[in-house]
C-alpha cells in the first residue's frame, strides 16, 4: 500500500479519484473545514460582489482590449474604493494570448507597473521604463498590478495588501473547484480585500 500525501484546498474533486484510492481527511480541524470556509466566502457579498460584470466583445475588439477597457472602466468608478489590484483568469479566457502583450497593455492604460507570469518566471513591466524584468519579491505586499493567468490561479501566491480588489474572468464549464482555488490567492477576504466576479 502506498500513501500520497496532497492538499489543495478542497476535496471537490475526491468522487473523481481512481477506485483503488480513498481519500483520509485531515486531523487537522482547519483543513477539514476548509471547503465551508470558502463556500461562505464566495456567498458574502461582503468579500465576493454578487453582481457579475459581463465583458461584452465588439466587432472587431480582441479580449485583451475588452478587458484593458473593463479594467480602465473599473477604475475609474471605484473612485471611493481601492482600484483594481489583480487580475484572475480562473475561466481562461487569455488562454492562448501573450501575457507580455496584456501586461504592457494594462500597464500603459492604468499608467501602474504589471506583475505576469512569461517564460517560466514571474516578470514585471515597469511603465516608467517601458521595460520588462524578473520580478523579485523581496517580502511585504506586491504594490504592483497581478495577472494571475489560469495556472497560477493555482497555488500562487503572490501577497498582496489587505485592501486589494481582484476581477475574476471567469469561464463556461468551470469547475467550483477551480473557482475557489482561484479566490484563495486572496488570503485576507476577511480583512479587507474583495473580488468582482
Amino acid at each position: 500500500r502506498h500513501i500520497v500525501v496532497g492538499f489543495s484546498g478542497t476535496n471537490s474533486n475526491a468522487k473523481l479519484l481512481p477506485l483503488s484510492m480513498e481519500v483520509v481527511e485531515s486531523p487537522d480541524e482547519n483543513i477539514r473545514r476548509t471547503n465551508q470556509t470558502q463556500d461562505a466566502r464566495l456567498k458574502n457579498d461582503k468579500f465576493v460582489a454578487q453582481d457579475v460584470s459581463i465583458i461584452t466583445l465588439r466587432d472587431g475588439v480582441s479580449i485583451i482590449e475588452a478587458v484593458v477597457e473593463k479594467i480602465r472602466s473599473i477604475n475609474l468608478i471605484s473612485i471611493a474604493t481601492p482600484p483594481l489590484q489583480a487580475l484572475l483568469d480562473v475561466g481562461a479566457r487569455l488562454a492562448g494570448q501573450d501575457l507580455r502583450t496584456i501586461a504592457r497593455r494594462i500597464g500603459n492604460g492604468l499608467g501602474k507597473n504589471v506583475v505576469y507570469f512569461h517564460d517560466d518566471v514571474w516578470k514585471r513591466y515597469e511603465v516608467s521604463k517601458q521595460l520588462d524584468e524578473p520580478f523579485r519579491h523581496g517580502g511585504g505586499d506586491v504594490k504592483d498590478f497581478v495577472i494571475f493567468d489560469e495556472a497560477r490561479c493555482r497555488g500562487a501566491d503572490m501577497r498582496l495588501p489587505k485592501t486589494a480588489v481582484g476581477l475574476l474572468l471567469l469561464g463556461p464549464d468551470m469547475t467550483r473547484d477551480k473557482l475557489v482555488q482561484a479566490t484563495g490567492r486572496f488570503r485576507s477576504l476577511e480583512k479587507g480585500q474583495r473580488l468582482l466576479p
